[in-house]
């Protein structure tokens, strides 16, 4: 009894030995990584040159939103780049709407005087390209990245609702659709908003018309008067194509060299 919890607290030993030898010379890093918390072991080099780039970044961050706090507003009749996500439809709705509902969403924005639609195929690229990016990140929260003003996420699904029949006048059950969309805007990260919308499954197009509306309340009265106006559109275009110039030339150099 005595020789095995001896080789017990023997093997023990070498346990805790091998997590110290194995954590030698490293330190503990915690950065936030699309809004949560990332705890990794690293070197001290490695450590203070994550730290750099953070803060190289939030230098940054904070230099931008001061750019876009000074610049004007965009004038009341200038248009607003939406980006449109494909709707997330739960399993139990996909077979009753068989594909109609996103179509008949985006048609709802299609004539609008002020919203712009992005093309859908660079949308739903965004949306592919980001999906497989989480696949290798556990927890991660990161969402699609498409050159607009406002994107709009949105969910439907179906649930069994308690109502009163406008026929018989009786209570009872019935198949309701649940839209409900996250709006956010590009340019200010608590600008967000939720809005939801529920009614008669059998009713889906009036459900989606009602929905629609919400959102383009939030796009036009809520966050629209906070986008920044044309003129700091353009000054941003240039600046970022003036990057994307100054990045090919280095890359050109290093290559010659």
């Amino acid at each position: 009894m005595f020789a095995k919890k001896s080789m017990a607290g023997f093997c023990l030993c070498l346990f805790i030995l091998a997590g110290l030898w194995g954590c030698g010379g490293m330190v503990k890093t915690t950065r936030v990584v699309n809004g949560k918390k990332v705890t990794t072991w690293t070197s001290p080099e490695e450590a203070k040159r994550m730290e750099e780039k953070e803060a190289k970044k939030e230098e940054q961050r904070a230099a931008n939103l001061k750019e876009i706090n000074k610049a004007e507003k965009r004038k009341s009749n200038e248009p607003i780049i939406v980006a449109l996500f494909e709707t997330d439809v739960a399993e139990n709705l996909k077979t009753n709407t068989k594909g109609r509902l996103f179509p008949q969403l985006r048609k709802e924005f299609e004539k609008d005087a002020i919203i712009r639609l992005v093309d859908q195929k660079i949308v739903n690229n965004a949306a592919k390209q980001t999906k497989r990016k989480r696949r290798g990140r556990l927890g991660s929260t990161a969402r699609p990245k498409v050159a607009a003003d406002i994107s709009v996420f949105t969910t439907a699904s179906v649930k069994e609702v308690v109502g009163r029949s406008k026929s018989t006048g009786k209570l009872g059950k019935m198949a309701a659709l649940v839209y409900t969309a996250t709006i956010s805007s590009h340019y200010f990260a608590d600008d967000t908003y939720t809005v939801k919308e529920t009614g008669n499954i059998f009713n889906n197009v009036k459900v989606t018309r009602k929905f629609a509306n919400k959102i383009k309340v939030i796009i036009k009265n809520k966050i629209g008067p906070n986008i920044p106006g044309a003129a700091y559109k353009q000054k941003r275009k240039a600046k970022q194509k003036n990057q994307f110039s100054d990045w090919m030339k280095s890359l050109k150099k290093k290559k010659e060299e």
